[in-house]
């Protein structure tokens, strides 16, 4: 009403995610050479030195509900300048499965316990019945446990306000916007279904043969009908849930350069806090004996967790030009230069890094470090230009020749960091912890010394001593950067009506560079620091489109 305009608004969804996934349903069976001394021969004959069998189906019926409301107000203050200010209420209920068939375990506890999703009587699903008596803990309900069904804490308050302004001058040719919000992300619920594949509705029967052994105990046929032989793991999300909020501000100039040009300079940082990352459970402490003894709870194996308290910082400087077409022509030129620190990149491994700590009880003093997508610039430029040739010849010739576009696009970004691991596990904690090596100096090597053979300098990394975490940080060698040319041409015939005819020339990678992927990041490798791929060369498409 006058000079405000409100909305208000808000949305109700349902969710219902049905997942099937039995691990190694049909049995994983490795085989080494231990018996004749050849990996195949040992599978011709049937002699396995270790098996693993799913049993269950890893399945869930999940529901779930979530509850969205905003309001906003844009609020023309002068005729030059815009106010808008909204806050947005969001309510997202945590997966639970229809028949309770999720667990988890509860490490806060003393020894640990296994908690089991129930009704609000404490009843668990009678599938349960047949894998209790493995589950090497005590066990509890969620009910019990004063656990909701989802086996997560609530995350009922999510406020997320936001900011921002417009102010115009100059006749309207310059325009100063600046804002600032909190965005909240949801993670995904593919990782809930961790819940539903651990005991007692989902068990991974482990057998392993001892390396001492010669003769063949087992053959392919009867490995998984003998007892196992391994300890129960679990694969389980904290139950310390923090929702993921991201405060997000920005400002920029934008000003009328040209007719129909623009140049503009513009800013972003945000800084997120409660991300879902990667880690381990149940590890031990670095040193000698028997790492199963160690382990704070020895009755269980490791323990694949996501943690709800990553951490993250960007910043970027952008500047951008940009023409309409105009004159037979139009462009976009942009460069940026940003930085991006966390303590893991992603949930998963990458081929820059696996995601998880090296030392999973010091976290953000020793990983945190530049993001394995911190490029640190990137130039990206566009251009269409309407061919003139043979406009207005007439005839056949017009038809054919004239009317053609010139598209291309360049893009060009410096190399990201990746993490050198270790592949043995040297401090002898067991795997799934991500182990580095010591470094003695900088890896990376002076411009133009890089080559496929020898990215880095691999001397300057060495193994630690035995019982040790490595001295390495994460994420400190530098990989190849990128250059890449586009160029197509194409033209438009119009035909009857409103249908019209493209036909399109592609050319992609025109220069054939070769962009290499990252080098072999694994110490102690015979490839260490060598690459050995790349992104596609020269690649060339004919396209004909038919519009109607």
């Amino acid at each position: 009403r006058g000079s405000h305009r409100w909305k208000l608004g808000g949305y109700w969804y349902r969710l219902q995610l049905r997942p099937e996934q039995p691990d190694n349903a049909r049995g994983a069976f490795t085989y080494t050479g231990q018996f004749s001394g050849n990996a195949l021969a040992d599978f011709l004959l049937g002699y396995p030195t270790s098996a693993t069998s799913g049993i269950g189906r890893g399945d869930e019926d999940g529901r779930t509900h979530w509850f969205h409301f905003y309001a906003q107000d844009d609020w023309r203050v002068r005729s030059n300048l815009t106010l808008n200010v909204g806050l947005r209420y969001e309510y997202n209920q945590h997966m639970t499965d229809t028949g309770n068939r999720l667990s988890s375990i509860d490490l806060s506890t003393p020894g640990g316990r296994f908690v089991i999703a129930s009704d609000g009587a404490g009843n668990i699903n009678p599938d349960a019945q047949a894998l209790l008596p493995f589950i090497p803990l005590p066990y509890v309900t969620s009910e019990e446990a004063g656990w909701g069904r989802g086996l997560l804490d609530p995350s009922k308050v999510r406020l997320a306000p936001r900011v921002g302004f417009a102010l115009t001058l100059d006749d309207s040719r310059a325009v100063i916007r600046g804002g600032y919000g909190i965005f909240l992300n949801q993670w995904a619920y593919s990782v809930q279904t961790a819940f539903a594949r651990n005991l007692p509705f989902f068990f991974t029967k482990q057998v392993d043969v001892p390396a001492d052994v010669s003769v063949p105990v087992f053959s392919t046929r009867d490995i998984l009908a003998s007892n196992a032989t391994g300890t129960v793991g679990a694969s389980v999300m904290d139950h310390a849930f923090n929702v993921e909020y991201t405060q997000t501000w920005s400002g920029g100039l934008q000003y009328e350069l040209l007719p129909a040009t623009m140049v503009e300079v513009s800013y972003m940082g945000s800084w997120t806090v409660g991300a879902d990352n990667a880690t381990v459970r149940n590890v031990p402490e670095p040193g000698p004996g028997s790492i199963q003894a160690r382990r704070p709870i020895p009755q269980l194996s490791n323990i694949n967790a996501i943690r709800f308290d990553g951490k993250s910082i960007y910043h970027g400087l952008t500047f951008k030009t940009q023409r309409q077409l105009r004159s037979n022509y139009a462009f976009t030129v942009s460069y940026t230069l940003s930085t991006s620190k966390d303590d893991a990149s992603s949930p998963g491994p990458t081929v820059a890094e696996f995601n998880r700590p090296q030392n999973v009880r010091d976290i953000f003093d020793d990983e945190w470090a530049n993001s394995s997508f911190d490029h640190r610039h990137q130039f990206v430029a566009s251009g269409t230009y309407e061919l003139p040739f043979f406009a207005g010849a007439g005839g056949l010739k017009e038809a054919v020749l004239a009317g053609w576009r010139l598209n291309t696009i360049v893009a060009m970004r410096s190399g990201s960091p990746f993490t050198v691991n270790l592949g043995v596990d040297q401090a002898n904690i067991g795997a799934g912890p991500a182990q580095r090596p010591d470094q003695l100096g900088d890896p990376n090597l002076p411009g133009g010394q890089s080559t496929p053979e020898r990215w880095f300098d691999t001397a300057a990394f060495a193994l630690p001593a035995p019982f040790t975490f490595g001295s390495a940080s994460r994420n400190s060698v530098i990989g190849p950067g990128f250059a890449n040319l586009d160029v197509g041409l194409a033209k438009n015939w119009a035909l009857r009506g409103s249908s019209a005819l493209e036909l399109r020339w592609e050319v992609f990678n025109v220069l054939n560079r070769a962009n290499f992927d990252l080098p072999d990041r694994i110490f102690g490798t015979p490839n260490f620091g060598r690459i050995f791929s790349a992104s596609a060369p020269r690649e060339m498409q004919f396209g004909v489109r038919l519009a109607f």
